[in-house]
């Protein structure tokens, strides 16, 4: 008998339903900021753990659906991007080895035969290290590959965004009310730094302006989907602009007050590089949008009118501890200080620029090279890519870099074609520029929490990059296929 089409949905529909993994995974995303940013062994250590598991579910999955994952993906630029970061981690893990060229291994290797105890050389000048910052990667990419499975579809991605936006907007409540109440509390220990700043569950208040930044880009994506929603009809004379604003303010003014949350935490923290690096971030998503839609220009200036409408006020309202920061005495004694470190670093990566020093080990590789004239301790270079530099090594630094930046072409992509989801390319490019320009003065990227909402974020960027069509020519197929093998 001939196979008729079947109304029925595919056995990877019902499965993608509700998986547990996805559920579990959207818990643990909005837990992540919670223990001080997930800056702590045992907590970066969790989540490894989480994530193998998580891991092991969605592959099985994936074993018994294969449908489940995304048709027409990006196969090149995803097969060069793992490609390359299996190199950076085959390298990471070779600088730890003894067994390579005694040539290479570091110098203070040789003074540590002298000692009682004979140690092995390596290039890494401490491989302890590596496990621990092996675990954090390794638990991005995991987080990258849930949102790229999950966020192709569009409901699914809707709901990640949520649990990012309300968790970001409740972070943010709570650093206001400790702040404001003078209470001054970092979970249930007393704040012992940054204390005239907004810093909610994380220690330092740049991190936390990181996180508050790629939050407040998701609520505004959050608002940008109500806004696509038409309102409901109403009286014939209501003007259209009325009918939009009267549902913003009825309907959706949770997110509304979600956004305006997180704007104010965020000018609160005092940071200047994460306060601007999270506008610039906003204005590239809101760009990318005006791209997508085909805006006249005059259309794209009253959106960015708003927009620095509502920037400017908030200025003024927290403006206090933000201009302080900006006063010339405090840039005359920051900006010295952190030029002097970029000076140690390129230092340290000119010295071996081709080895590196070992993946984790900035600090260790810091101290051999800072003198008498810096007299701060720096476990961080605040530049993520001087950093990356003298861990891995120019080379595998460039590699690493190019795997990131290869998945955020496909999210321009994405700006440029899509006609439906286009907000998570555009989310996606801005959350890329957010961490990038504050990766250069800064080191957020290194808090697991950042880092993971960024994967995230880049992650439902690219699931939404390309046609749904194809999408739904491969459902009406696996329909027609199972309708005939039932038949």
């Amino acid at each position: 008998m001939t196979g008729t089409k079947n109304n029925k949905p595919s056995p990877s529909a019902h499965a993608a339903a509700r998986p547990f993994w996805f559920s579990a995974f959207a818990v643990i995303l909005a837990l992540l900021p919670l223990p001080f940013g997930a800056n702590r062994p045992w907590a970066s250590d969790l989540l490894g753990v989480l994530s193998a598991l998580l891991l092991l579910l969605l592959s099985y999955d994936l074993y018994r659906f294969p449908d489940l994952w995304p048709v027409n993906w990006p196969k090149r630029r995803f097969g060069i991007s793992a490609a390359l970061m299996t190199l950076v981690i085959g390298w990471a893990f070779l600088q730890t080895q003894s067994w390579t060229p005694e040539s290479w291994h570091h110098p203070i290797w040789k003074e540590a035969r002298d000692l009682p105890e004979a140690f092995a050389g390596s290039i890494s000048i401490d491989p302890d290290k590596f496990p621990e910052s092996l675990t954090r990667i390794l638990s991005y990419i995991a987080f990258f590959l849930f949102a790229f499975v999950a966020g192709r579809d569009g409901k699914r991605a809707r709901n990640i965004l949520r649990v990012l936006g309300w968790a970001a907007a409740a972070y943010s409540f709570y650093g206001l009310v400790m702040q404001s109440t003078g209470l001054r509390m970092v979970l249930w220990y007393e704040k012992w730094a940054y204390q005239e700043f907004v810093t909610s569950t994380f220690v330092n208040k740049n991190s936390f302006a990181t996180y508050a930044g790629l939050g407040l880009q998701v609520c505004i994506a959050l608002l940008w989907l109500c806004l696509k929603r038409r309102p409901e009809a109403g009286p014939e004379q209501t003007p259209e602009k009325a009918a939009w604003l009267d549902k913003l303010l009825r309907q959706d003014i949770l997110y509304l007050i979600t956004f305006l949350v997180v704007l104010g935490a965020l000018f609160l923290t005092g940071s200047r590089a994460g306060i601007a690096s999270a506008l610039a971030g906003s204005v590239v998503m809101l760009v990318a949008l005006a791209i997508n839609r085909r805006w006249k220009w005059f259309r794209s200036l009253g959106v960015a009118a708003v927009f620095l409408a509502v920037i400017v006020s908030y200025s003024f309202i927290s403006g206090a501890l933000l201009f302080d920061r900006l006063e010339q005495s405090q840039i005359q004694y920051d900006t010295p200080l952190r030029l002097n470190a970029y000076i140690i670093s390129l230092r340290a990566i000119a010295s071996n620029p081709w080895l590196g020093f070992g993946l984790g080990t900035f600090e260790n590789a810091f101290r051999l090279y800072r003198d008498s004239s810096f007299p701060l301790w720096f476990q961080h270079a605040h530049n993520d890519y001087l950093e990356l530099a003298i861990e891995l090594g120019v080379p595998s630094a460039l590699m690493y870099l190019t795997a990131i930046f290869l998945m955020i072409s496909c999210c321009v992509q994405g700006v440029w074609k899509r006609k439906r989801h286009e907000i998570f390319p555009a989310l996606g490019l801005g959350a890329s520029v957010t961490v990038s320009v504050h990766s250069l003065v800064d080191f957020s990227m290194q808090i697991p929490a950042v880092a993971a909402t960024y994967v995230v974020l880049l992650g439902l960027g690219v699931a939404q990059s390309w046609s749904s069509k194809i999408d739904a020519d491969n459902e009406k197929r696996i329909l027609y296929k199972n309708g005939a093998t039932l038949l």
